[in-house]
């Protein structure tokens, strides 16, 4: 609440308002508006002015609504409302003038909408989907509309469009074992079966963890590379070969969707970059949604230059191992055409998105072919998030309401409780 609304003294007729009037007007105490009206102005506006430049303090350190919030005691529309006070008190542009994300292109008002809730450090390019079955809002900032970004694993929800849309075209069945598709005989990996690695119940483990692995995936990292570069379909068959198999229990497996895409691949006699193409670009009239099979020469010209959260640029990540795990770069035109597909039922394997199996013990979170579907403040949301070396993405359906919303920025942020506030307060 600003100074100028915290001692309310006459209603709009001009008529004086008694203490209890006020209180019911600001939703407290009489007690409180009674010691407002007796306090100083200027000591309400100096405290004010120190309780906005404190939450704007913090939303600087890349702190959350939430955990403002937390931090000084209050709700989160009180945070919202300090933070948009002190961006109008200081008449101040949002960003530093050095800052990319002060361009804005397509919907203003949507952009402004995300920009409201986002770190004010962090991100170096935005891209945003709002979508509903009658049509679509898009923008970006920092990056042109074409702009293509990695959108992680949101493609393991892709790869599970592809799942079922093979099972539709009688190309495999759920119980179609890799063994049936990969030299793997006399192996563990050999008995999974396509329905397993689309529920991440395989039993295999996220990826490869001998030292070699972790030696690999350290040294890149600290060398801002991708920790799989290189590394193809020949690497896909030797990992599974040589993984421990776990339990058929919910566990989050990136070899589990690799291995399940490029079974899907092989199934239908090409490789994922074109099953991709052929099956869900072309028929939704995708005209950036693709992988970049042939490494970083095949980055298109509108391709944006990932980076952490520190502005540190990042190799793109193009390895064919796990290109249907989280190998996709798009723009958001095409994401929204996705996401319109998926409302509407048009899309392949739009039956991908419906829940059909446990992933948490508490019945709060359950997994489709590859998409989570989770309760969360009462509503359901159907979502998957990603994340790469320098990007991180969101996308969440509210399916009782038709509306979808889609989020990336170059950055290592996480987007997922932007993303989710949107949703779930639209």
């Amino acid at each position: 609440m600003s100074a100028r609304d915290s001692r309310p003294r006459f209603d709009k007729n001009g008529r004086p308002l008694t203490a209890a009037e006020a209180a019911e007007l600001l939703g407290m105490s009489a007690r409180n508006v009674r010691r407002l009206r007796a306090e100083p102005r200027s000591a309400v506006i100096e405290r004010e002015a120190a309780r906005r430049e404190r939450a704007a303090a913090l939303r600087a350190e890349g702190k959350s609504y939430r955990e403002i919030a937390d931090e000084m005691g209050v709700s989160t529309g009180t945070v919202g409302h300090l933070l948009h006070e002190h961006r109008k008190q200081s008449e101040a542009p949002r960003k530093c003038s050095s800052s990319p994300l002060q361009t804005v292109y397509g919907d203003d008002a949507l952009a402004a909408q995300v920009l409201e809730l986002l770190p004010t450090r962090g991100v170096h390019a935005l891209g945003i989907a709002s979508v509903t079955r009658s049509g679509s809002r898009i923008a970006t900032v920092g990056a042109p509309l074409a702009a293509t970004f990695e959108i992680g694993s949101i493609n393991k929800g892709i790869t599970g469009m592809l799942y079922l849309d093979a099972i539709e075209r009688e190309e495999v069945l759920p119980t179609t074992t890799l063994g049936e598709l990969f030299e793997l005989q006399g192996f563990g990996a050999a008995g999974i079966t396509l329905e397993e690695l689309s529920q991440h119940r395989s039993g295999l483990p996220a990826q490869p963890m001998g030292m070699t692995d972790i030696a690999r995936i350290i040294i890149r990292t600290i060398q801002a590379r991708n920790p799989f570069d290189g590394r193809t379909l020949v690497h896909l068959v030797e990992d599974l070969r040589r993984v421990p198999i776990g339990a058929k229990e919910p566990a989050y497996s990136n070899l589990g969707f690799a291995a399940l895409g490029h079974a899907l691949a092989a199934a239908a006699g090409m490789d994922y970059a074109e099953l991709l193409r052929e099956r869900i670009a072309r028929p939704l009239e995708l005209g950036r949604f693709y992988i970049p099979a042939e490494g970083q020469a095949a980055l298109d010209e509108q391709a944006v230059q990932g980076k952490d959260k520190n502005g540190r640029p990042q190799q793109a990540w193009t390895d064919l191992q796990y290109a249907p795990a989280g190998g996709i770069r798009t723009d958001v035109k095409s994401m929204a055409k996705v996401a319109r597909a998926l409302l509407t039922g048009l899309a392949p394997g739009a039956a991908a998105l419906n829940p059909v199996a446990a992933f948490s013990t508490d019945g709060a979170d359950r997994v489709g072919a590859g998409w989570m579907t989770s309760r969360i403040e009462g509503q359901t949301i159907t979502w998957h998030n990603g994340r790469t070396g320098g990007f991180s993405s969101w996308i969440g359906f509210d399916r009782e309401q038709d509306h979808a919303l889609f989020l990336v920025g170059a950055t290592t942020l996480a987007l997922d409780e932007i993303g989710e506030t949107l949703l779930l307060s639209s």
